[in-house]
């Protein structure tokens, strides 16, 4: 087995952020959820939420230096300041009105950061710091990677990530993640989102995958462009909604 299901990674999860210290870093394959774990047990626990996605951060975006001329005078120089990024700036402002409350900074993709982004990130997952700025005590990091080929159980991975110090490695919790149809279907794909009874997943995309096409639930092959996962069949059962509600109406028995 390459890695836990859904519920069994939340549930992990539940009981590592009790401890401050240990910050849990999530690896599975794209599109299985894992992004969508950590917003639904933030929802669930009452943990305010903030993400951000490390492939997409430039060297600087953590922590912007700005000249302060507040205090100056002709007789003092001007100093310095850090502009923080916006999901730390909401997170610190979050704790300060909620000195008992809880929050989840989520770093995504981390692995696919720019060596200078992961050099600035490490700071903020080790030490809990950005440019003397501390998270608050309440703020929990939860960590996010698709696996290198490196990773036991993922020797076939190809993506694209770059090597991550051996301080990260040591200092956080990995937690091996795969999708399991089953537990998908049971957990989240037929859970019930409106008083219509309206499902998560739509019936149809449920059906196929249930009856004799497991196989098409999570394709992890190097060959292809264009591979199924969970996110995926979301998005055609998004279609599928928007599809019924411009007055489509899809008969079971012929859709495929």
């Amino acid at each position: 087995m390459k890695g836990l299901g859904f519920d069994t990674v939340k549930q992990g999860l539940r009981l590592i952020l009790t401890n401050q210290k240990i910050v849990p870093n999530i690896v599975g394959h794209a599109g299985i959820g894992k992004t969508q774990l950590t917003q639904s047990l933030a929802k669930e626990d009452g943990y305010f939420f903030r993400g951000m996605t490390c492939s997409l951060l430039q060297e600087g975006d953590l922590a912007m230096p700005a000249v302060d001329t507040s205090g100056s005078s002709a007789s003092k120089m001007a100093r310095v300041k850090y502009v923080l990024h916006t999901a730390l700036v909401e997170i610190i402002e979050y704790h300060q009105e909620n000195p008992d409350g809880k929050s989840i900074l989520f770093l995504d993709e981390f692995n696919r950061a720019s060596s200078p982004v992961q050099s600035e990130l490490m700071n903020l997952v080790l030490q809990r710091d950005v440019m003397g700025t501390e998270l608050p005590d309440g703020c929990r990091i939860i960590l996010a990677e698709n696996p290198a080929s490196d990773v036991e159980g993922f020797e076939d991975a190809d993506y694209h990530v770059n090597e991550r110090d051996n301080a990260i490695n040591d200092r956080t919790m990995r937690i091996r993640m795969d999708a399991n149809l089953d537990e998908w279907i049971s957990n989240y794909a037929k859970r019930v989102v409106d008083e219509s009874g309206k499902t998560h997943i739509h019936p149809l995309v449920i059906r196929f995958l249930s009856e004799g096409n497991r196989e098409y639930f999570l394709d992890t092959t190097t060959e292809g462009d264009k591979k199924p996962t969970p996110r995926a069949w979301e998005r055609v059962s998004n279609f599928l909604y928007a599809m019924e509600q411009k007055g489509f109406n899809f008969q079971n028995d012929e859709m495929y």
